[in-house]
């Protein structure tokens, strides 16, 4: 899903009143811009909030669901259970407030999940999203990013953009979890098969952005980051260090170009993005082989000696942690990040420029569209059911149950591995105009009609009922 806004920004005159709202405290003000602003899509969310960006987003997906994913469930289907990526803890926030609204919700259906949740124990919202009805759709920041299990998740929502390889493919992985249908059915009723699939929506460019491999992953994510500033001096061990690293990587994503060069003047010349590095680096086997070879002058054949690496990894170490000595530069990367104040964008009304699947999953549809040729081909004068409608379509009344039962476990199993479902929604993303009936439960019968529309006896792709029915009035 791409925006108008998310792509370009957007500008706000001077002389326009608009609120000013504290990140800390969420209490907004309303006042006059002084200046012309123009803002950039990477800039939401962090100084600038427009609201009807992140409504467009929500609304969309709405639409998607209504419309064009999951829609076997039927009319009355509930929200898959969803989670969305968000930037941060008030991003988070804004997301939950507008989910509730546009779905004619209450709290129970969306709920956020971060170390910051008041009034509510974080782990057992989580449980309950693992385990229950409710909440239907989480929002996080970092909480459910890597590690945690939560099977019935079928929609993965990005509303930030990630850099790092490594932590994408965690994120990724909260969906990819198998999950039978006599426990899906549990959390999700409406779910007519097992969890055969899941579905990625990207709403911030995180499937175009380079992505670098940090090998660095927060460990200590409920450690407050001053805290975590003055452990790196006190006990500079690999969690403490790298979970740090994590930190500022993350920090320099969303920070100002004059930020980082007031950093940059406060460490004397040292970059966020080389602190993170050079505190990565001092637990790195690659970097400590590499700084034993020159500091001890080995051939490249040579293996540095535990005594010659523990020497490097205390200077590694010495040399990462340096800038923290410093109050000042802690006090302002603990201060960079949280700058107190947001714009609030009410003025700039976002549009959806694109909503559709990318296109990787229009391969993916053709490829199957492929694999359906190649069962028809390769079975037309073996399988009865397959041998009728493709010489003899006019003898369709003859198939009886048992022939189309066995034309579907030939088509299930190895070698093509096909289920109707996938071939009916691989033609709806070919060739939507052309077919109907995607919000129906798929029928047995439901293979004549993908087969009658392969070999073009059929127009339309409509349920084989249908096609009955039209018949006979």
């Amino acid at each position: 899903i791409e925006t108008e806004i998310t792509k370009d920004g957007a500008r706000i005159k001077a002389k326009q009143y608009v609120d000013f709202r504290n990140k800390m405290t969420r209490k907004k003000e309303w006042q006059q811009l002084e200046d012309e602003v123009q803002y950039e899509g990477r800039q939401l969310d962090k100084e600038f909030v427009n609201p009807s960006q992140i409504r467009n987003i929500i609304r969309e997906y709405k639409r998607v669901l209504d419309e064009e994913i999951f829609t076997e469930r039927g009319v009355d289907y509930e929200v898959p259970k969803t989670l969305i990526f968000a930037k941060t803890d008030s991003h988070a926030e804004d997301i939950v407030h507008i989910v509730r609204e546009e779905f004619g919700e209450g709290n129970d259906f969306c709920k956020k999940i971060t170390y910051n949740v008041k009034n509510e124990d974080p782990e057992s919202i989580l449980q309950q999203f693992r385990t229950s009805y409710n909440p239907r759709i989480a929002v996080t920041v970092d909480m459910i990013s890597t590690g945690t299990d939560v099977k019935p998740i079928e929609v993965l929502i990005f509303m930030r953009d990630v850099r790092s390889r490594n932590y994408f493919q965690q994120m990724i992985g909260r969906g990819t979890r198998s999950f039978s249908k006599d426990d899906l059915v549990k959390v999700t009723p409406s779910a007519k098969i097992k969890k055969d699939r899941y579905y990625i929506i990207d709403a911030a460019h995180v499937f175009k952005s380079v992505k670098v491999d940090y090998p660095v992953i927060d460990k200590k994510p409920a450690v407050r980051l001053k805290d975590l500033m003055k452990m790196v001096m006190l006990q500079p061990d690999e969690d403490n260090l790298t979970s740090l690293a994590a930190r500022l990587s993350r920090i320099d994503n969303q920070i100002s170009e004059e930020d980082r060069e007031k950093y940059k003047k406060l460490t004397g010349g040292k970059t966020i993005t080389e602190t993170a590095i050079d505190l990565a680096d001092a637990y790195d086997p690659d970097a400590q082989y590499e700084a034993a070879a020159v500091k001890f002058g080995l051939k490249e054949d040579e293996e540095p000696t535990e005594e010659q690496l523990k020497a490097v990894t205390e200077e590694l170490t010495k040399n990462a942690i340096r800038p923290f000595n410093k109050p000042e530069v802690r006090e302002f990367v603990e201060t960079v990040r949280q700058k107190i104040y947001q714009v609030i964008d009410s003025v700039n009304i976002d549009n959806v420029t694109f909503s559709g699947f990318d296109k990787q999953a229009k391969e993916n549809a053709e490829q199957v569209i492929g694999s359906f040729r190649k069962f028809i081909e390769e079975n037309k004068d073996e399988i009865i059911a397959l041998k009728i409608l493709y010489n003899q379509p006019e003898r369709r009344k003859e198939l009886n149950y048992q022939m189309i039962k066995e034309l579907k476990e030939i088509l299930n199993n190895v070698p093509y591995n096909l289920s109707t479902e996938q071939i009916w929604n691989a033609y709806g993303r070919i060739v939507p105009a052309k077919v109907k009936g995607t919000t129906s439960k798929r029928m047995l019968t439901d293979i004549i009609s993908l087969i009658r529309f392969e070999l073009k006896i059929d127009d339309m792709l409509l349920p084989y009922g249908d096609i009955i029915n039209r018949n006979y009035r």
